[in-house]
Formats: C-alpha cells, structure tokens, sequence
C-alpha cells in the first residue's frame, strides 16, 4: 500500500481510536452511578478495554511520527536513515516514544486486576452474610 493512502488511513484510525476513550470513561462512570459498587466484572472488562485502546494509541502514534519524520526530513542534508525510520539530529526530532500512554495503559490494566479482585470480595461478602 503506498504510503499517500496509508497516512489518511492511518490518521483516520488515530483519531477514531482517541474518540473511544471518553466512550468508554463515560460507560464506566455510568455503571458505578447505576450500581452500589465499582467492583464489578463489566467495569474490569471496560478497563482492560481503556488500557488495550491506550496501546494502540501509543502504537498508532509511534508509527505516525515515524513516517511524518521520514517524510519531513528525506529532503533534508543532515539526516541519518536507518531502515525507514529517519533522525534529524540538528532540529532533534524524529521518531519518539510517548511514554505517558503506555504507562497509563499499565496502570489501568492493573486498576483492572484490583476491580476482579474487588468482585471477588464482595461476592464472598455477599455469600457469608
């Protein structure tokens, strides 16, 4: 696929993806409104979904820099290429990591193991009462 239809694509599949997140925020926060607790396996399951759309977030991201550095700096003298990935060392940009969603990502999918665990006490709460 030639890369002037795949950055439309790709971009269009960025921003789809950046409007799930507060989709899926409101479908949490609307779960614990209507229930008397958090802990329950839907809003596990909806954390583990925030944390894998946090994942491709980063990934889509990452891939995105990474083609919009080759083709701002492929006209360029001072670059160096290393496969199709391109670094600018005089204006320092290029291809980077941003590591704010991935770590967030982390974070939400070990929200996600207390939440189970969470359901898992309060059904033996519920069973010993």
């Amino acid at each position: 696929m030639p890369l002037a239809i795949a950055i439309p694509i790709l971009y269009a599949l960025y921003s789809a993806n950046s409007c799930l997140l507060p989709l899926v925020f409101v479908k949490i926060l609307s779960d614990i409104s209507a229930s008397r607790t958090p802990f329950t396996l839907r809003n596990a399951s909806l954390l583990q979904q925030l944390a894998l759309i946090l994942l491709v977030y980063t990934a889509l991201e990452t891939l995105l820099a990474a083609i919009g550095s080759q083709f701002a700096f492929s006209a360029e003298s001072n670059f160096i290429q290393v496969g199709g990935l391109v670094r600018d060392f005089l204006s320092n940009t290029g291809t980077t990591l941003n590591l704010f969603p991935l770590l967030m990502s982390a974070m939400f999918f070990a929200l996600s193991y207390v939440f189970k665990y969470g359901v898992l006490l309060q059904q033996e709460s519920d069973e010993t009462l």
